[in-house]
């Protein structure tokens, strides 16, 4: 499997997983990232096939990706849900499905706004 590089103006690199459509749930995560960061990125690039087994130390799972990528993307969007799903490019039942499937609660003084 291949691995996407995206580098962001502040010099943070992230690493994702590609697999060129063979498994979606990888390449709708490393797609989440792009959109994600929009105005941010100032490289993208696909790494070919190499021994990506063991990864560096202190890395991050995919999920804790999606995870963090979620709740950035919420935090952006005043914890709207909706507004968070078009950051995201995933649609209002992706991002309610991805909230439920993380446990994410919003933070204290603070309600998830319903869609209108």
């Amino acid at each position: 499997m291949a691995m996407m590089v995206i580098g962001l103006d502040d010099g943070a690199e992230y690493i994702l997983p590609w697999s060129f459509g063979e498994d979606q749930e990888k390449d709708t995560a490393a797609a989440m990232a792009l959109s994600l960061f929009r105005g941010q990125v100032v490289h993208v690039s696909i790494q070919p096939e190499q021994d990506w087994s063991v990864p560096p130390s202190g890395s991050l799972s995919l999920h804790e990706h999606e995870h963090d990528m979620v709740v950035e993307a919420l935090h952006r969007a005043n914890w709207s849900q909706t507004e968070a799903a078009k950051l995201l490019g995933i649609t209002k039942r992706q991002m309610f499905c991805k909230v439920n499937t993380h446990k994410i609660n919003a933070p204290p003084g603070h309600r998830w706004i319903k869609a209108r």
